[in-house]
């Protein structure tokens, strides 16, 4: 057993099956990027009071998301398996793609007016990071580091903070890569 993953077993797979576990263990928000985002700069935020989650999108599975955490330095130790087929798109994507995270700000009612009340319903996008699955395909499955980056209004791209992670393929993907290339 490793701190990857141990909720599915190997011997569930076919041979032409793997899975690809990410662990996210934790996000650092930037505190003066965050106040500015969610006040516009016009007060203090209390750390505490922060509650945010993630979500997760790769490939062709539904997005997964994780509980609500609280503060800047948000500890979501959260584990996501994904079965895939072992085909030469496949290891196309991974030499190519993203697995996209998008994070996201739950307001405390007393945060907003009452007109932005009856209107909101849910959580805010604060920013999005991109883990680069050609790690994968470069053996490279130690703990990393990516920036969340906030996207503005005119297309402007802000970092307020990094998402720090770990991913591994279930069984090696050397075999994959020489018959697929």
């Amino acid at each position: 057993m490793t701190e990857v993953s141990t909720r599915t077993d190997e011997s569930e797979l076919t041979p032409q099956e793997n899975l690809l576990d990410l662990r996210v263990t934790s996000a650092t928000f930037d505190r003066v990027m965050l106040t500015q985002l969610l006040t516009a700069g016009n007060q203090e935020i209390d750390p505490s009071s922060i509650q945010t989650f993630l979500a997760v999108d790769f490939f062709n599975h539904d997005t997964k998301s994780t509980d609500v955490t609280m503060g800047i330095e948000p500890i979501f130790n959260t584990l996501f398996s994904f079965k895939n087929t072992v085909d030469d798109f496949y290891i196309k994507y991974l030499e190519k793609d993203t697995i996209l995270v998008d994070f996201f700000y739950i307001p405390k009612p007393s945060d907003r007016n009452k007109a932005e009340r009856q209107q909101v319903s849910g959580a805010v996008k604060l920013g999005s990071a991109k883990l680069p699955l050609n790690k994968l395909i470069e053996k490279d499955f130690s703990f990393q580091a990516q920036e969340i980056v906030h996207l503005g209004q005119k297309g402007e791209e802000t970092r307020i903070g990094k998402i720090f992670y770990r991913m591994r393929p279930r069984k090696p993907l050397d075999e994959a890569v020489k018959w697929y290339k």
